[in-house]
C-alpha cells in the first residue's frame, strides 16, 4: 500500500473485539478474591498475550546487567535505603534512554522531576543503567530489591472458582486455544507478593508520600492497588505507544468501571491530545506533552534504516530485515531492540552474522539518534513510527500481528504499508513527502501550568 492510499480494515471481528466481548458477556470484572483483589483486571494483559499473541511477557526478565558488580552493589544499597523515610514525591523510573552528554535518563518524566527539590524526590528505578546515571544525586532504590524481597511473602490459599470461570470464558470465546490455570494463578499471586511488600513500605511511610508518578516498565497493578490503599495519589506518564490494541490500556467502553473492579492511576500524562482518541481507558488523560521527544530531531543525510525491534514482533521482522539484507548489501541497517527482547540480543547477532551491512543495537543509541541517521525506519508497532513522522522519516509498517494498531495514521503521507521485500524495496526508495500537517499532532511540548495545576 503506498503512502496516502485509503485503508479499509477488516470486517470479520478481531481478537481484541472478541476479547472485550467476552469481559462484558461473562461479567469478568465483577470477580474478587477473597481480600477483595480484582482478579479479572489483575491477569486480564497477561491472559491476553499468553492466549491470543502467544507471548508470555513475564520472560524478559533476563538481564546480564545480573552478572555485574555495580548491579548487586546497587541492590545491597537499595535494601539499606528501604530502611529509611521516603519523600513526598515517589518516582517510578525506566531511565533507559541516552541524553546529549550520554547520562542515562528518563525522557518520559525527566522534565517533571527537575520541577521538584531533589530533598523532596525519591526514585524507585526499573531499569539498570550501564553507563552514567542522570539522576545519581537523587536517592535511589532499584526495583531488584523489591522484587528480591517479594519471593519471602507467602500468600494463602487461592480459590478456583473464579480462576476456573476465566478459563471457560477464554477457552469458550476463542474455541481453537487453551490456556492453563496455572499460568493465571502464576500472575495473580506475583500480584499479591508484590502488593503486600508495596503496602508494608507505604504503611511504613503513612503519611509521607504524596504522590506517586511512574513511568510503567511492565505492568504496575500491585503498586497502583498499594498506593491507592494508602491514599497516595497516583500520575502515570505515558511512555509509548497507547491504542486500542493495548490490553494494559485497552478498555471495552460499553463496561461500567470504579476503583473496586479496575487498577488505574488518577491520571494518565499524554504526549498529545491526538492519544486519547486511540483508545478508551477508565483514566483521566491530561495531555500534558513532554519535551524531549518534542524536540525536532537534525538529519545526519544518511541513508539507512532503523528496523524496531520488540519481543512479540522480532520473528516477522527478523526475517524480513535478512531479505533486505540480502537484496540491498550496501544498506546500513541498525536493528533496535526493545528492552523486553534484550535477552535475545547474542541469538540475533548470530543470526545477521554472516551480514556486516546489519548493526545489532540495545541502548548505544536512542530511538531518535537512530532516526537522525536513517531514511526510513520499519516496524510492526512502535512509538518510534510516530517519531519518525514527527521529523518527517518515512515509516514504513510490515502488515503482520498487530500492525493495525497503527490505523489511524494509515492515510498519512511518508506511511508505507508492506507485506514482503518487494514492496519494501518500492517504500523505501519513494520520494520523501513534507508534511507540515503532523507538527503537535503526536507530540506537544511539555505544559509546565497544566502538570502543576493537576498535581495539586
Amino acid at each position: 500500500m503506498e503512502a496516502g492510499q485509503q485503508y479499509n480494515p477488516k470486517t470479520n471481528k478481531t481478537n481484541l473485539i472478541k476479547f472485550h466481548e467476552m469481559e462484558k458477556e461473562y461479567n469478568l470484572f465483577s470477580l474478587r478474591s477473597k481480600d477483595g483483589f480484582p482478579i479479572w483486571d489483575i491477569i486480564r494483559y497477561n491472559a491476553y498475550f499468553q492466549l491470543i499473541e502467544k507471548q508470555n511477557v513475564e520472560k524478559n526478565k533476563v538481564t546480564n546487567s545480573k552478572k555485574n558488580i555495580k548491579f548487586f552493589l546497587k541492590v545491597i544499597a537499595s535494601f539499606i535505603k528501604l530502611l529509611f523515610p521516603f519523600k513526598e514525591n515517589l518516582f517510578f523510573l525506566t531511565s533507559r534512554n541516552n541524553d546529549n552528554n550520554s547520562k542515562m535518563f528518563d525522557q518520559n518524566a525527566d522534565t517533571a522531576i527537575h520541577l521538584f527539590e531533589k530533598s523532596k524526590c525519591i526514585i524507585i528505578e526499573s531499569f539498570f543503567p550501564n553507563k552514567t546515571y542522570k539522576y545519581s544525586n537523587y536517592k535511589t532504590i532499584h526495583i531488584s530489591a523489591i522484587l528480591f524481597l517479594t519471593k519471602f511473602f507467602k500468600v494463602g490459599e487461592i480459590e478456583l472458582g473464579a480462576f476456573n470461570q476465566i478459563k471457560h470464558s477464554l477457552e469458550n470465546t476463542f474455541c481453537d486455544k487453551t490456556i492453563s490455570i496455572d499460568f493465571l494463578i502464576n500472575v495473580f499471586t506475583k500480584f499479591q507478593k508484590t502488593y503486600s511488600l508495596y503496602n508494608i513500605i507505604f504503611k511504613l511511610n503513612k503519611g509521607r508520600i504524596k504522590r506517586l508518578f511512574i513511568v510503567q516498565n511492565g505492568i504496575q497493578k500491585a503498586l497502583f492497588y498499594a498506593a491507592k490503599k494508602n491514599g497516595i495519589r497516583i500520575f502515570e506518564f505515558q511512555h509509548g505507544i497507547i491504542d486500542s490494541t493495548h490490553m494494559n490500556y485497552s478498555y471495552n467502553p460499553n463496561i461500567g468501571y470504579n476503583d473496586s473492579n479496575v487498577i488505574v492511576p488518577n491520571v494518565l500524562f499524554t504526549f498529545s491530545d491526538f492519544w486519547e482518541s486511540t483508545f478508551f481507558n477508565p483514566t483521566k488523560c491530561i495531555p500534558c506533552g513532554n519535551d524531549s521527544i518534542y524536540k525536532k530531531i537534525a538529519s545526519k543525510g544518511e541513508d539507512a534504516l532503523t528496523v524496531i525491534s520488540t519481543v512479540v514482533h522480532d520473528n516477522e521482522l527478523r526475517k524480513l530485515s535478512l531479505e533486505i539484507a540480502n537484496k540491498m548489501p550496501n544498506l546500513q541497517i541498525y536493528y533496535k531492540l526493545h528492552p523486553n527482547n534484550y535477552y535475545q540480543y547474542n541469538e540475533i547477532l548470530f543470526f545477521f552474522q554472516s551480514h556486516k551491512n546489519v548493526k545489532i543495537i540495545t541502548n548505544e543509541f536512542s530511538v531518535q539518534q537512530l532516526i537522525s541517521k536513517s531514511k526510513s525506519i520499519l516496524a510492526i508497532v512502535s512509538t518510534s513510527v510516530y517519531e519518525a513522522l514527527h521529523n518527517d522519516v518515512k515509516a514504513i509498517i510490515l502488515k503482520k500481528i498487530n500492525y493495525t494498531a497503527h490505523k489511524d495514521i494509515f492515510n498519512y503521507p511518508n506511511v508505507y504499508l508492506i507485506d514482503n521485500v518487494e514492496e519494501f524495496h518500492q517504500a523505501f526508495n519513494s520520494q520523501n513527502v513534507a508534511n507540515s500537517n503532523v507538527k503537535d499532532v503526536f507530540f506537544m511540548p511539555f505544559n509546565k501550568e497544566l502538570f502543576i495545576q493537576a498535581i495539586q
